[in-house]
């Protein structure tokens, strides 16, 4: 018999086999906006001034979001005409 991947995740919701999430592996708002800034700005003292903290605040954000998830979230390419 064929069940669906819709029906078989409500079915595992409903009695409780469903994974939950674990919030302390979540990213924190500023730690996305922050890494949302580095990405467009590519430089950490653009997004320091830009957020009003230092580059060395910025560093350690993205240094400790690395170990939080778990592997790298940039490169450390310079970006062409900086």
């Amino acid at each position: 018999m064929h069940t669906s991947r819709k029906a078989q995740a409500t079915d595992d919701l409903q009695s409780g086999k469903a994974r939950t999430v674990d919030s302390k592996r979540l990213p924190s708002p500023d730690d996305l906006l922050i890494l949302l800034t580095v990405a467009r700005l590519g430089r950490f003292n653009a997004v320091a001034e830009t957020l009003g903290t230092t580059h060395t605040t910025i560093s350690r954000r993205i240094l400790a979001l690395d170990q939080q998830l778990g592997g790298r979230t940039l490169d450390a390419h310079p970006m062409a005409g900086n």
